[in-house]
């Protein structure tokens, strides 16, 4: 079945560590009126939140509502707990406005979406294996996402992220899909398991390791064994782009091959 696959993506102080994808929406802005301050010292980022809120997310749930007999995937916020998890020592994503922002933006995404368009499903970006698949980061990343609060229309009943059917990957930057390992390669539950397996068995394509990630205890050394090592469970992965992998920062891509239209493929 075909299903129209969009990005909700302005929450403000968007991208917050590289600035590369800034959005339009700031909790405070420089005196240019355009870009964002953000070492703000407003904590809660109110009128960031409130313009997100109402120009941004009631329009996006409004269309889909109009449209409610188009199959929809909604993936939320590319760049926004993957940055939190790993970057709160940076200043732009550590001050209090930013993480008000990222938070209680994505909570009010989530409801909003549900309520008004509940034939829309909905995965929340998880960054990459290159990204998120050392312990330290991936651990933040979860306890982020147990994070987001109560829904205002329940109270009670558990957080907003159990509108989510899953996450999505490889969406904000990109490693290569790769070819997944066997489960017997991840039988240690420690990040150095993939490593160890591959240590003897290097001839298998699954250990190709362009990045040099699994000397660096990351396991997720490819998109599809990120999804493995981090049990990303009903997980989709972007797979419409394809990376020069020359040197670590081309092989988490700074450049990139594009295909056209992002295709997805589902775990």
């Amino acid at each position: 079945m075909l299903c129209s696959a969009l990005l909700s993506d302005d929450l403000p102080n968007r991208d917050c560590h590289a600035l590369a994808s800034n959005g339009e929406v700031c909790c405070e802005y420089n005196e240019d009126g355009a870009t964002c301050n953000y070492d703000t010292r407003e904590p809660t980022c109110r009128v960031g939140l409130a313009k997100y809120k109402s120009e941004y997310v009631d329009a996006f749930a409004a269309m889909l509502k109009a449209h409610a007999e188009v199959p929809t995937v909604v993936i939320l916020e590319p760049d926004s707990l993957p940055n939190m998890a790993t970057n709160l020592d940076q200043p732009r994503c550590g001050n209090a406005a930013t993480q008000a922002a990222y938070i209680q933006g994505l909570n009010y995404a989530l409801e909003a979406l549900h309520t008004q368009a509940p034939h829309a499903t909905l995965y929340l970006d998880a960054g990459h294996g290159g990204w998120l698949g050392w312990t330290q980061g991936a651990d933040r990343f979860a306890a982020l996402v147990r994070s987001l609060g109560q829904p205002t229309d329940s109270p009670g009943r558990g957080s907003a992220s159990r509108w989510l059917r899953g996450f999505a990957t490889n969406v904000a930057n990109y490693q290569s899909l790769g070819e997944p390992c066997p489960a017997v390669a991840f039988t240690n539950v420690e990040t150095v398991a993939l490593g160890q397996w591959c240590g003897s068995n290097s001839w298998n394509r699954c250990c190709d390791d362009p990045c040099n990630l699994l000397s660096q205890f990351n396991s997720a050394n490819n998109e599809l064994n990120y999804v493995q090592v981090r049990q990303l469970s009903r997980d989709i992965t972007d797979c419409g782009s394809e990376c020069l992998s020359v040197g670590l920062s081309d092989c988490l891509c700074s450049r990139c091959l594009s295909h056209g239209l992002s295709e997805f493929l589902p775990s």
